[in-house]
């Protein structure tokens, strides 16, 4: 005897695949920029003073934590518009 399956399936329109490939683009430039960022501290000369220690503690802190909220207030929306978009549901029978 033969066994039904049904399988859900979206069709994605324009709209979808725009904010999808604007979601992936988005986590995509986010990580880069983490990894330049990162690697942007760690090329600058070291020094004795213990100020310009902190102030470089402080200051990478502060941009890889502005970098952590963008990365994540975009993947949020991007990622929102990417569901709402992604269109209907159709129900595929298989045999």
């Amino acid at each position: 005897m033969a066994r039904v399956v049904r399988r859900e399936k979206r069709q994605r329109g324009f709209f979808g695949w725009v904010f999808l490939v604007l979601f992936w683009g988005w986590n995509a430039l986010m990580a880069w920029l983490m990894v330049l960022g990162a690697g942007a501290l760690n090329s600058l000369p070291e020094t004795s003073d213990r100020a310009e220690q902190a102030g470089r503690a402080l200051g990478g802190a502060f941009s890889i934590g502005a970098l952590l909220f963008m990365w994540l207030a975009g993947a949020v929306i991007f990622g929102l518009f990417a569901l709402l978009t992604r269109g209907s549901k159709v129900i595929v029978e298989e045999d």
